[in-house]
């Protein structure tokens, strides 16, 4: 390792939280690379639908009000970056919609009347999005101060910043020492590489515990619904008696088509469902929401997706971002999109109390690949239903 040039911190994992705590490590004068096996953002960030979640999701759940706190001040702080009134930029990203809505019927009105705040309202019925007015079972919908973002844009403009410190690498082994870490690669076609580190910050979703050994992490697994020539743009939840999300809809583009992007307990519920059964409850699912006109030209797909986080008691949600330290080494889950912000900072305190930053660059890998974009899962499906 001593022949090899030696960064100050290596980051394995191209997703969200990885892009992330690359530059803020950058900004903070520590000489850092990252590596990605495949496309940035492929799994676990590319799959999310997108929501900066304020909290109100959570705040009606009866174990959720740890998590409500925690990304309370989340949609100000993306809407910060996007104006560029705050770093990272992301001047470059685009929104899929401005907010989210909730959508209520039944007996969930009275959990819906709880909901009214200073970060959301309600919606007279001459402001619903017109696909909502059909609705057979809406009788109340709120506008969530939470807006939707396009992910691939995100992941696009963070990685534009700092495309010369990106690569396509897979690490296949970590050899930590007393003052460094040496990473084994391997590369496209097999190809085998080395490169040093004094700290390497783990954030490779299903890859991070088999790399960081000792590290510890759970799934909670979906299977998710795309629905495409969906007839309009519509970001919202349903909500039960219960207090979860029965359904969580958001849009999105595919060429000229418009798809609809389904989660909630429809994806969490569905997780054993054969991709045939979970299509005719999905669609049973969107007909009781907004009727039958609205669902007779759709066509579908599923996509099943782990999210890992880390490990929690009793397989819970963790409340926010987990880090776990394994001597130089750092494995960190940032739990939701939202909140990769908060990663990337809790990241950076923890590589500042370990280092100083050096006084230079040491270019790596720099004849190996760029890692792309990776492709949403709608622009996968070889075949709709």
């Amino acid at each position: 390792m001593s022949e090899t040039p030696l960064l100050d911190v290596l980051v394995v994992g191209g997703g969200i939280a990885g892009l992330w705590i690359l530059d803020r490590l950058l900004a903070a004068g520590f000489d850092t690379a990252l590596i990605e096996r495949r496309a940035l953002g492929a799994g676990q960030s590319i799959a999310a639908q997108g929501i900066i979640h304020g909290g109100t999701k959570y705040a009606i759940e009866a174990s959720g009000a740890r998590t409500a706190s925690s990304v309370t001040g989340m949609p100000r702080h993306w809407r910060d970056l996007m104006a560029g009134r705050a770093e990272p930029s992301l001047a470059a990203a685009t929104q899929s919609a401005e907010r989210h809505l909730l959508v209520t019927g039944g007996i969930g009105m009275e959990i819906a009347a709880r909901l009214v705040t200073a970060n959301s309202r309600r919606l007279a019925q001459r402001d619903w999005p017109p696909v909502l007015a059909a609705a057979p079972g809406s009788s109340r919908v709120i506008a969530l101060d939470e807006p939707v973002m396009n992910v691939g844009s995100v992941l696009a403009a963070l990685a534009a910043t700092h495309a010369t410190r990106i690569r396509r690498a897979e690490a296949v082994a970590l050899e930590q020492t007393k003052e460094a870490i040496g990473v084994t690669l391997r590369g496209p076609r097999g190809r085998p590489g080395q490169v040093g580190a004094r700290l390497v910050v783990v954030a490779a979703g299903a890859g991070t515990a088999p790399l960081a050994t000792g590290a510890r992490q759970q799934a909670r697994p979906l299977h998710m619904v795309m629905a495409r020539n969906a007839p309009a743009d519509l970001h919202a939840h349903w909500i039960s008696g219960r207090g979860r999300p029965r359904l969580t809809l958001t849009t999105h583009s595919m060429d000229f088509d418009r798809i609809w992007y389904c989660g909630g307990d429809l994806a969490e519920r569905g997780v054993g469902l054969h991709p045939d059964q979970l299509i005719l409850r999905a669609r049973e699912e969107l007909e009781r929401a907004l009727g039958p006109a609205a669902t007779s030209a759709l066509r579908f797909a599923t996509y099943r997706i782990d999210r890992i986080e880390g490990a929690a008691r009793g397989g819970r949600r963790p409340d926010g971002p987990v880090l776990q330290a394994l001597g130089r080494t750092l494995a960190v889950w940032p739990t939701k999109l939202a909140l990769a912000p908060v990663a990337a900072a809790k990241t950076l305190s923890w590589v500042r109390e370990q280092i100083a930053p050096r006084q230079g660059e040491r270019m790596v890998l720099a004849d190996w690949p760029r890692a792309d974009i990776a492709s949403p899962p709608w622009a996968e499906v070889e075949r709709w239903s």
